[in-house]
């Protein structure tokens, strides 16, 4: 997605004592972890002195710089908890935060006594800044536990016709029906149930010509005929439902699954063209943290008018994430070399190029209800295909290369691997022109870029990139309530698909995890851990799974290209060789790898998280309708109503 325009955003922690009057605030060269800055290019916050206050309020003050922004002060009272504050609404009689325009009004942060407790009709509330998969799935996953969870997301809208595909795996489909049951269905419905899978086969690029070369699939590694690759890759998707507890392969266009989340959310929580702006960690008197950040729009406003307070934030902004930025200030992704054409087509279309359109509306290429692989026979010019049925009568494609193996096109000599950067029709343009020289012995992948809409929605390409794990000392970087999903945190390598999955699967076990804590029925509403406690300790435990993630995908991803490819990444990694040595150890096949990874089971099991917290989720549900109307307190016949 396209960023904003330039701004910035500083993470400033703030430290208030019982005392009544001292704080501590590190400046440039401060202590690390006390203080999180990323530059993006924004305006700062100026920080005056304390101001005085009496022996029942203690509070500092920060003013915004040039005079632009109001003044905020948070003051120590009694009365209602910090919440999420939605557009647009301004609270009253014990506000979790309203700010104006004058130095005069000051604006509260309210304190409670327990890191999760409070007003039983004040639910916890979350910030999560990025509304694709990751982020819609950790929104919908939130409130099934009583979190009061909203998205705010950079785009202008949800795009309902991105051309691009993704596999859930059986460890995706698991999480989702943990999230609930109904969005497994719904997500699922809108896919395609692969009950195919043609082996992976190579072809001749001199000729154009598939081959029946041995290639590695599951472990097998044999010179197969076609009739036997058809019989494997029918039975090897029902072999996978069996030994997963019926949870096979979904592909699905991200489209699709991006508005099948979004159709279980309320519209005000999902708030478009919202750019991270500030944000700030804000430790209260009674020691409890939260955060407060702004948002703006393309055009330089403010999407509130007052900041938004909430008890945690969680950053779900891809791999160039802002809110990683903030914390780690770490450096750009690893570029591994290859770039990637992908695009979404109407299978009908393909007919008008005079390809074959079978008895099941599918070309002989790329059969319905199933996903097809193939590889250049010679591995240093690295070219592969991908097609999946996505349903609908939809097909995806996608198709990869080398940089070295790229032909530079007759419409622009420039190859798209250059660095020179391009943006809008220039960058499609030379895209498609590139795609197609680069394919040109291809004629499955011309065919399918022939009928590849231009506009949006079209063609997408991009650069094969991800990040390293994190390393401990970059952990220990994390502090306060906020934390970090999907590829904000893991990235990975497409070559095993799992980039969603991971991202299903932290949405389903952070909110079991903070629900066991704050909301489930069983929780105990004495001595909670604060927040960031047990947003450390579930990083922690999430960090080996997705860890062994990013190093498979990085090691079956290079492979792929064969074993010098894969020497030279391993030399030039940020991923230690021992850590590599040691997966390879535990993981020495292709099939071992994959299948460690799809056996995953969410923390709930085959209970949906609706089961941990009803009452919380409820009070959710009363409490959002109170805000959404304005009116008083809803009173316990609202189950009859």
């Amino acid at each position: 997605r396209p960023r904003a325009s330039s701004s910035s955003v500083r993470v400033v922690r703030r430290e208030r004592h019982e005392n009544g009057g001292a704080r501590k605030e590190e400046g440039e060269g401060g202590e690390v972890g006390r203080r999180m800055a990323c530059a993006l290019g924004c305006q700062r916050l100026a920080v005056t002195s304390p101001a005085r206050a009496s022996s029942k309020s203690s509070s500092w003050r920060c003013a915004g710089d040039g005079g632009g922004r109001g003044s905020i002060v948070a003051s120590r009272h009694r009365g209602r908890r910090g919440a999420l504050l939605p557009p647009g609404n301004k609270w009253t009689s014990g506000a979790a935060v309203t700010a104006s325009s004058t130095s005069a009004e000051d604006a509260a942060v309210s304190t409670t006594t327990a890191a999760g407790g409070g007003d039983a009709r004040t639910p916890l509330s979350a910030v999560i800044v990025g509304g694709g998969i990751g982020g819609l799935a950790m929104c919908v996953a939130l409130r099934r536990v009583g979190i009061d969870a909203h998205v705010y997301e950079r785009a202008r809208d949800l795009n309902t016709n991105a051309g691009t595909g993704l596999a859930l795996w059986p460890n995706g489909i698991w999480a989702l029906r943990s999230i609930g049951p109904d969005v497994a269905e719904e997500v699922t419905s809108r896919g395609c149930s692969a009950y195919r899978m043609a082996m992976p086969t190579t072809v001749d690029d001199r000729a154009g010509k598939q081959g029946k070369e041995e290639v590695p699939v599951g472990g097998f590694k044999a010179t197969l005929g076609k009739v036997a690759g058809k019989m494997i890759g029918a039975v090897f998707p029902m072999v996978m439902r069996m030994q997963n507890g019926g949870a096979g392969l979904v592909t699905i266009r991200w489209a699709a699954l991006q508005s099948a989340l979004a159709s279980f959310l309320p519209a005000s929580c999902i708030h478009l063209d919202s750019s991270l702006d500030e944000l700030e960690v804000l430790e209260l008197a009674n020691g409890a943290e939260k955060v407060r950040c702004t948002f703006k729009r393309r055009d330089g406003t403010a999407v509130t008018d007052e900041p938004i307070v909430a008890d945690f934030l969680i950053g779900a902004d891809g791999i160039n994430s802002a809110v990683r930025k903030a914390i780690l200030g770490d450096r750009a992704p690893t570029d591994h070399g290859r770039v990637i054409w992908r695009g979404v087509i109407d299978v009908a279309d393909l007919s008008a190029t005079g390809v074959a359109i079978g008895p099941e509306g599918f070309p002989e290429f790329a059969p319905a209800g199933g996903t097809t692989m193939l590889a250049s026979k010679d591995l240093a010019v690295g070219r592969t295909v991908a097609f999946m049925d996505v349903g609908g009568g939809k097909l995806y494609w996608a198709a990869g290369c080398l940089d070295e193996g790229i032909a530079a096109s007759a419409a622009n000599s420039t190859p798209i691997s250059s660095a020179a950067p391009v943006d809008g029709d220039e960058r499609a343009a030379r895209g498609r022109a590139s795609c197609a020289a680069t394919f040109a012995s291809y004629p499955d992948v011309t065919a399918c870029l022939a009928v590849t809409p231009t506009g949006a929605g079209g063609l997408f390409t991009s650069r094969i990139i991800d990040r390293p794990p994190l390393t401990p000392a970059e952990a220990s970087k994390f502090v306060g309530p906020i934390t970090l999903t999907g590829d904000a945190a893991h990235p990975v390598l497409p070559s095993v698909g799992q980039g969603a999955n991971l991202a299903l699967e932290d949405a389903a076990d952070l909110a079991a995890t903070l629900a066991a804590v704050y909301t489930a029925d069983t929780a105990s509403s004495s001595g909670q851990p604060t927040i960031a406690a047990t947003l450390r300790a579930w990083e922690e435990k999430r960090r080996e799974r997705t860890r062994e993630a990013q190093i498979g995908s990085f090691i079956i991803g290079s492979k792929s290209y064969g074993e010098e490819k894969l020497a030279q990444a391993i030399a030039t990694s940020s991923i230690p060789a021992e850590d590599i040595a040691a997966y390879r150890e535990k993981y020495p096949t292709f099939d071992s790898a994959t299948s460690s990874l799809i056996k995953w089971r969410p923390m709930t099991g085959s209970e949906p998280l609706s089961a941990l917290a009803p009452a919380a989720a409820m009070s959710l549900a009363r409490w959002a309708a109170n805000v959404a109307t304005g009116a008083g307190p809803l009173d316990d016949n609202v189950y009859a109503k």
